[in-house]
């Protein structure tokens, strides 16, 4: 008679193994991978659409103006186009004594606005598909700074050149934002606070005839620094310099 002591044992670790091999592991990113990275997060805010038009539109929106290329639904949204980008906002607004006010105008203090874009991305590097979906918390609207809290969600995916490398890159990436103390002068442009993402990608790369692919997560944090940059952190280590006028990416340490 087999012993239940030695057939529970070998019963337990072929059950552990099946597991195992029915989980992918994600891939440990290379300094591609975060250059590839980079490159498609700078498509999200070194541009005159993107978050930096959703940001001034929220804005606008939100003091009872409907930006050029917008317009209002009977329920209220608002629709319209920047470029190459659809967007969607739907937005209720309260003053300074914290009143609902039946529609947004100059009296607005506080703001929660949804925002939804869609559409494609095209600099001389990359072309990008995105989606996003997501809430901004408004204050101080009647102050020189608009303060943005909230969060969103983003998927993207483009096709770039790598950016110190001659070769052909596709990257797909889910990523989860949170937006904190994010600051906007509204009339000069000037930005400061941190976003920070969580990152699900998957990367295709074509030189020739021979195909990499691999998926990996990285957690990202962009400050915006109030002189027309940002600083992008990676994983806490590999640190870049934006652009945001050109969307110049610079990398500063490699960790």
């Amino acid at each position: 008679m087999t012993s239940l002591h030695r057939v529970l044992p070998v019963l337990l670790l072929g059950s552990l193994a099946l597991v195992s091999a029915g989980c992918d592991e994600p891939d440990e990113p290379d300094e591609q991978d975060y250059d590839d990275v980079a490159v498609a997060m700078s498509s999200l805010v070194a541009s005159e659409e993107g978050e930096a038009a959703a940001m001034e539109d929220a804005i606008e929106l939100s003091t009872g103006e409907v930006p050029g290329g917008m317009q209002t639904a009977e329920d209220g949204t608002v629709h319209g186009a920047h470029g190459s980008l659809h967007y969607s906002y739907s937005i209720a607004c309260a003053n300074a004594s914290g009143q609902a006010l039946a529609s947004c105008d100059e009296t607005t203090d506080t703001a929660d606005v949804e925002v939804a874009w869609d559409g494609s991305l095209s600099t001389s590097r990359y072309d990008t598909e995105v989606s996003r979906e997501g809430t901004w918390s408004l204050a101080g609207l009647q102050s020189s700074h608009v303060t943005f809290e909230g969060s969103a969600g983003f998927e993207l995916s483009s096709d770039f050149m790598a950016l110190h490398r001659e070769v052909e890159r596709s990257l797909d990436l889910e990523l989860r934002a949170r937006y904190e103390g994010v600051e906007l002068e509204p009339h000069t442009g000037r930005l400061e606070g941190t976003i920070t993402y969580e990152i699900d990608a998957e990367r295709f790369a074509q030189r020739g005839d021979s195909r990499a692919e691999a998926s990996f997560r990285v957690d990202a944090e962009l400050t915006f620094l109030g002189d027309g940059t940002a600083r992008l952190v990676l994983d806490g280590e590999r640190s870049y310099r934006l652009e945001l006028d050109s969307g110049e990416l610079e990398l500063e340490s490699a960790g």
